[in-house]
């Protein structure tokens, strides 16, 4: 399978699962998708990957203190044998097929996570405290990537609109 196959596929799995997220909010009347924990797996998979993506895009993925939480806030590392190599890159004005391939990933990730945000809004907005988003929406076992508090975070930062 091409590398152009296996960004198509993972599209789709992020794309199938937000909106099976998001139509249980409607559909699932006796709430067994949020109850079993599957929209919690969901949503702490999707996040997950986000942070994995990014990070291989150089950005920051742990955890900030809350009063420097926000978009002014992010900071950009990159090991210096990236940092060379993403100069090399601006001067060309070319971006590499993976990090081209990154971006797409991330932004259809970002897509995801808002189309969830947006349908479970009002219960997310309404339990913000990073207590209860914990409980609801972040599994309870080890993300596959990132901390716990990172993925808390990050969905504080969608449910404010600025991730």
């Amino acid at each position: 399978m091409t590398q152009k196959h296996w960004v198509q596929l993972c599209t789709w799995c992020a794309r199938a699962s937000a909106a099976l997220t998001a139509k249980s909010h409607k559909e699932d009347r006796f709430g067994v998708a949020q109850l079993t924990g599957s929209n919690m797996a969901g949503m702490s998979t999707l996040i997950s990957c986000l942070l994995a993506v990014e990070a291989c895009l150089g950005k920051r993925t742990h955890a900030s203190p809350a009063h420097l939480m926000g978009p002014t806030s992010i900071r950009w590392a990159m090991p210096p044998r990236v940092e060379e190599q993403v100069k090399r890159k601006r001067r060309g004005r070319e971006a590499t097929s993976i990090h081209r391939k990154a971006y797409v990933m991330a932004d259809v990730l970002r897509t995801s996570i808002y189309e969830i945000v947006s349908e479970f809004f009002e219960e997310m907005q309404a339990g913000q405290k990073a207590s209860v988003l914990e409980r609801d929406w972040i599994s309870g076992s080890k993300p596959l990537y990132g901390t716990r508090e990172v993925l808390v975070q990050k969905l504080s930062l969608f449910l404010d609109f600025r991730a």
